[in-house]
């Protein structure tokens, strides 16, 4: 249970600015990211296909294409990098044999049937770019989510700080929660010795 502060044996001396700022230029960042990659002209992949379902035009087939093997591994892979984690996109061996051929420039991809059969009336292949598609939805709106949550933390900090409190285990738990979202804040808590006593210790902000 953390005490009050008592002036006369100890100085506390927190400075939050730059965690604080941290986190919200994440939170900025990760707002407009989302805004971005769903934005009006970067539709689903249900949309893709509802809003031109008799469309075999060649626009339509490649922005289907491109949603598959680029929009959704990237997205994922911003995810990862976010998280500071390896990327782990799985996609079937389907999808995988026509990514290695696209690899190659000297192969010519035909779309004609191809395209109908295994975009438009595969239900397997379909399910699963949706279920890829809304799990990324879903990984990107609660990152979000624990943003807004350290913004939470944070308040709940500065609130025990100034009602006189030391907050020592509210800054190891808001550090803690960082760390879960991928702002690692490796040297954050910093011992120091202060004044005239060896033995008066206070908590502050180390090197990012």
């Amino acid at each position: 249970m953390t005490q009050p502060l008592n002036p006369t044996v100890s100085k506390q001396a927190f400075d939050l600015t730059p965690i604080e700022n941290l986190i919200k230029s994440e939170l900025e960042y990760w707002i407009s990211y989302l805004r971005e990659v769903r934005s009006d002209d970067k539709p689903s992949y249900s949309e893709i296909l509802n809003n031109s379902p008799n469309d075999t035009s060649a626009k339509t087939k490649i922005q289907a294409l491109r949603h598959i093997l680029e929009t959704l591994p990237l997205r994922h892979k911003a995810l990862a990098s976010a998280y500071n984690t390896a990327a782990e996109f799985e996609i079937s061996d389907q999808l995988a044999t026509l990514i290695e051929s696209l690899k190659d420039e000297d192969t010519q991809v035909e779309l004609e049937g191809w395209y109908e059969k295994t975009l438009v009336k595969s239900n397997k292949v379909k399910h699963e770019v949706l279920g890829l598609e809304k799990e990324i939805m879903e990984l990107e709106d609660g990152r979000l989510e624990e943003l807004k949550g350290l913004m939470g933390i944070l308040a709940d900090v500065r609130g025990m700080i100034g009602e006189g409190y030391v907050g020592k285990e509210e800054i190891e738990r808001l550090v803690a929660a960082m760390d879960a979202v991928g702002l690692h804040c490796d040297g954050v808590m910093r011992k120091s010795e202060e004044g005239g006593n060896g033995s008066d210790e206070s908590w502050g902000l180390g090197r990012w």
